[in-house]
């Protein structure tokens, strides 16, 4: 029984993707995040990622609803999504089979993506910059993540709380781009959720040349 499992777990999360996914919006929450992730970039950022036809990971893609946003947004893009639950890929790749979903530990990732994004999951990792590092590893030119902000009364799937302080300028070889608080519908989380950029030198230098174009 669900109860009876290890919170945020495999066997929690296959569980919890059964039905409770659903039931809790998550597919909605999860569109949601994603848009005002994406409403949230510069507006040389979004130039330098429809200039041209990047490769996009989603990490943590559960249904697949942001992965479909990021194809929206950016029609030039081949876009993946990736996940650790069976159950998950499983979904998403029935409701969305024009898409491409890696299910961690049995299908190959075609890394290094162009772009990487993470949106809600670094929250349910009680040490997320490990997890961020590896993200990055994964990314050619950026990687965005968004989470939630200042989680006071924090959910209980969630393991740590992150404001300004939790990522730090540079990670590997890449740069920190900018920082923001993004508003969200209140339906969909209470409160704010932080954006972080992060740049390769190639990626800042397109960014910092569509931002003088600009002037």
């Amino acid at each position: 029984m669900a109860e009876n499992l290890e919170n945020n777990s495999l066997a929690w999360w296959e569980d919890y993707f059964g039905g409770k996914w659903e039931a809790n919006h998550g597919r909605e929450q999860t569109r949601h995040f994603m848009e005002r992730m994406i409403g949230a970039f510069s507006e040389p950022v979004r130039r330098s990622l429809m200039s041209q036809p990047l490769s996009i990971l989603d990490w943590g893609c559960a249904f697949g609803d942001g992965a479909d946003v990021l194809a929206s947004s950016f029609p030039q893009a081949t876009v993946a999504g990736y996940d650790f639950s069976a159950r998950a890929i499983a979904a998403a790749g029935r409701a969305y089979p024009q898409l491409r979903f890696v299910l961690a530990g049995r299908d190959p990732l075609e890394a290094p993506y162009d772009a990487v994004f993470c949106s809600n999951c670094l929250e349910h990792f009680a040490d997320p910059l490990p997890v961020a590092t590896e993200q990055i590893r994964l990314a050619r030119l950026c990687y965005a993540l968004l989470v939630p902000y200042k989680e006071i009364v924090r959910c209980e799937y969630h393991r740590v709380t992150l404001t300004d302080e939790s990522f730090p300028d540079v990670i590997e070889s890449f740069r920190k781009v900018y920082q923001t608080r993004v508003a969200v519908e209140p339906q969909h989380w209470p409160g704010e959720q932080l954006l972080v950029m992060y740049g390769s030198a190639r990626f800042i230098e397109m960014v910092n040349g569509l931002a003088g174009d600009s002037h």
